[in-house]
């Protein structure tokens, strides 16, 4: 009908048109044939050109164009004698005014359909908030919005579908297809999703599709979108996606952004409506469970051995308290219930509370707190005997619907038993630490990464630091050389223990000495948790053994000079019996000369062996012999027929015991020499020198020679040798044996003095 109404307007229209035309043609013709004048009436020219302009726009330019060229043609007919120029004038005329009033028109019309399609936004967004805000069902959400496409923005039909997160149909809806829609129906929940709605779901912007009857051509809803354009984008709210919306519009629509913009605004108002039914559908399930589990939690409330309460925020009276209240302060739930906290409390746990109270309070208002968060208080509170029982109060804010606090519930503990072991603990280690503290030894402990955990006060005076200051810090700080207390880290780690010398730094820099006693720490299970080290600064008694050891120093070399000045004199006295000797014709006299020269070269010897020695504590026994027989030979001329065997190793002797052991052996070699091989014979001389039990020495001196006169006792001679022999064995504490069975075998045995 509206059609129709348009088509007759038209007509009228044209047959206007006409008939202006006409008169205009018929008024130049009669200017210039009938009246023969180059002047013309053009001014009703105007109404035809502005009409048509208006009417038909561009289109309308053609009348002005015609009566132009009209004018001009009659003129060259009728009067081309007269000048044109006018005429020329008046044509150029017509056309400018055609073409700006059909400009002027096309502005407007657009300006026209611009606020009628602003009108049909505002109207649509409108209707999707008016349903978004009333409509909380989400089928009819969607059934809505669809005919909102359709009704008020004029596209020929939309859908939508929603997904879970498995991309399975959760539900669809759609307005101008009918049962066609089925058809698609199937196809979704069959798992096969349009080309468009793929893309939407992979891309944020509108999907355009100009042609989807030759683009789509597997759609079953192609055929309904011929001649159409189609747009497709996806449900999307806070990242999350629900599914897809499609429409499809007029083709001048897809060039139009504000419509895109519309129809992306209008999905993301869909989608945030969904959101909100979801919350809704949440907070409707959640409330459920809520009240489902009240009674539980009620149940459990009354059972549970911990006592659960609440206390309102404003008054701070208890206004709801399990049973097991009575296990731990002897009150019963009523007899608590609407009290004041402050009954309960001890002032200084009053005070502790208090406190906590404020700063939470001051958290709640600056609006930044969490929620969620919780506290936990050790608090003494009173028992109804007036007696105290120590508590461990957990507690955490309860809000209303505007996330406001409005009352603190909490569970409270007896922790008496676990308090009194904790004060026991404590105490023991507040003890350990008084130890520890006490050492005039440095303590310090370190754990498997070499950083420091223990620092006693006396590893504080020594090295200049605070145990809070260090704690934690790399050991290598206190030592010289970082690369030794890494070695004897890994020694004590490998070996169980370390001990030694070290070189420490203390905090200003300087270098000192300590004995370091380390060892492995072992937590209750053996488990190795780090090393503990005793070490005490031996700075002054290294500097006293440097003065003790200078000191020694400058002994041995008096005493060897001692010893060197002895020997020399004793060489003087030996040389000068030589010299008084050669003066001496009585053979037994010059032989006493002799013997008494043996007697101080044996001394002399041992003198000397201590002047040119490292020990001058201690002589080689065997080294010495070897000299001394080697002189005994010399001194009485032996011939090689005589052999020596000394079987002494490793012996060392200290003056007090060498001097009297020379002697000894200088008078039984010189014996030996003198009267055990006569008329030339051959034989051997044996000196021994063995261990015995109880630190004793055994010294044999024997000879194969014609043997001690059995007549004689060794002991009560007349002769100065074996005197002396016998003296000098009772001098070192010892007994001799003498053996005539096979040559002459004297032993002696004696204790080794040190």
């Amino acid at each position: 009908m509206e059609i129709k109404a348009k088509g007759q307007k038209e007509k009228q229209k044209i047959a206007l048109m006409a008939i202006l035309l006409a008169g205009s043609c018929f008024l130049t013709y009669y200017f210039h044939q009938v009246l023969q004048t180059g002047t013309v009436f053009t001014h009703l020219f105007y109404i035809p050109i502005i009409l048509a302009s208006l009417w038909w726009k561009r289109k309308g330019v053609a009348v002005a164009l015609f009566l132009a060229l009209f004018l001009l043609l009659s003129h060259h007919i009728f009067r081309e004698y007269v000048l044109a120029a006018n005429n020329y004038l008046r044509a150029l005329v017509f056309v400018l005014i055609g073409v700006v009033i059909a400009l002027l028109s096309e502005r407007i019309a657009k300006a026209q359909e611009k606020s009628t399609h602003l009108k049909r936004v505002l109207y649509s967004i409108r209707n999707v908030n008016q349903l978004i805000t009333k409509e909380k069902d989400r089928d009819r959400l969607m059934k809505g919005a669809c005919d909102n496409f359709t009704q008020t923005r004029g596209y020929y039909n939309a859908w939508i579908v929603l997904f879970d997160e498995n991309r399975d149909v959760v539900t669809t809806a759609e307005s101008g297809l009918g049962k066609g829609f089925l058809l698609m129906v199937d196809w979704l929940k069959g798992g096969t999703l349009t080309d468009c709605g793929q893309k939407a779901l992979d891309q944020a912007e509108v999907v355009i599709i100009e042609d989807p009857l030759s683009t789509c051509t597997d759609c079953p809803l192609s055929a309904q979108y011929s001649g159409r354009g189609a747009m497709t984008i996806r449900l999307e709210h806070e990242g999350k996606i629900y599914g897809i919306v499609s429409a499809s519009v007029p083709k001048d629509f897809l060039s139009d952004e504000e419509e895109q913009l519309l129809f992306q605004e209008v999905s993301a108002d869909i989608a945030f409506a969904l959101h909100n039914i979801e919350l809704e559908e949440e907070r409707e399930k959640a409330g459920k469970k809520l009240m489902e589990s009240e009674e539980k939690y009620r149940l459990l409330a009354d059972n549970v051995t911990d006592t659960i309460w609440v206390m309102d925020i404003s008054t701070l009276r208890v206004t709801y308290t399990s049973p097991s209240v009575k296990k731990i302060l002897g009150y019963t739930d009523n007899e608590v219930m609407n009290r004041p906290v402050q009954d309960f409390l001890t002032s200084q746990s009053l005070k502790s509370m208090m406190e906590v109270v404020k700063e939470e309070m001051a958290r709640e208002r600056s609006g930044k707190a969490d929620p969620s968060r919780s506290r936990t208080l050790e608090l003494e509170q009173y028992r109804k005997d007036g007696s105290t029982v120590w508590t461990e109060v957990t507690a955490s804010f309860l809000q209303d619907a505007n996330d406001k606090a409005t009352a603190v519930i909490g569970v409270t503990r007896d922790i008496t038993a676990r308090k009194h072991a904790e004060d026991a603990l404590k105490a023991s280690q507040d003890y350990t630490r008084n130890i520890i503290d006490s050492s005039l030894d440095m303590i310090i402990a370190v754990d498997m990464n070499r950083c420091i955990v223990e620092f006693n006060k006396a590893a504080e005076r020594t090295f200049g630091y605070r145990r809070e200051d260090i704690a934690g810090t790399m050991v290598d700080i206190l030592y010289a050389d970082p690369d030794e207390g890494l070695e004897v880290h890994r020694t004590a780690l490998d070996k169980g223990q370390c001990t030694r010398e070290i070189l420490n730094r203390h905090k200003n820099g300087e270098v000192f000495p300590s004995f370091l006693s380390a060892s492995t720490l072992l937590d209750t299970h053996g488990n190795v948790q780090g090393v503990m080290g005793v070490s005490r600064d031996i700075t002054e008694q290294k500097q006293a053994q440097d003065k003790l050891t200078a000191s020694l120093k400058e002994k041995e070399v008096l005493l060897k000079e001692v010893h060197h000045r002895v020997k020399n004199n004793l060489q003087v006295i030996s040389s000068l019996l030589n010299l008084q000797s050669r003066h001496i014709t009585d053979k037994a006299s010059r032989a006493m000369f002799k013997e008494s020269q043996s007697r101080i070269r044996a001394m002399a010897l041992i003198h000397e062996k201590l002047y040119t020695s490292e020990d001058l504590a201690h002589i080689d026994i065997a080294e010495y012999m070897q000299d001394l027989t080697a002189s005994l030979f010399s001194t009485y001329t032996v011939r090689n027929k005589i052999k020596v065997n000394i079987a002494i190793t490793d012996i060392f002797l200290t003056i007090t015991t060498a001097i009297p052991c020379g002697l000894i052996i200088n008078e039984l070699v010189t014996n030996a020499l003198k009267h055990a091989f006569p008329h030339q014979q051959d034989g051997t001389i044996t000196i021994s020198m063995t261990p015995s039990t109880n630190d004793s020495l055994i010294l044999t001196v024997s000879d194969t020679g014609i043997g001690f006169p059995k007549d004689i006792d060794f002991r009560n001679t007349t002769t100065l040798g074996m005197q002396l022999v016998t003296s000098l064995v009772e001098q070192l504490e010892g007994t001799i044996t003498l053996d005539r069975s096979e040559g002459t075998r004297f032993r002696i045995e004696f204790r080794k003095q040190e």
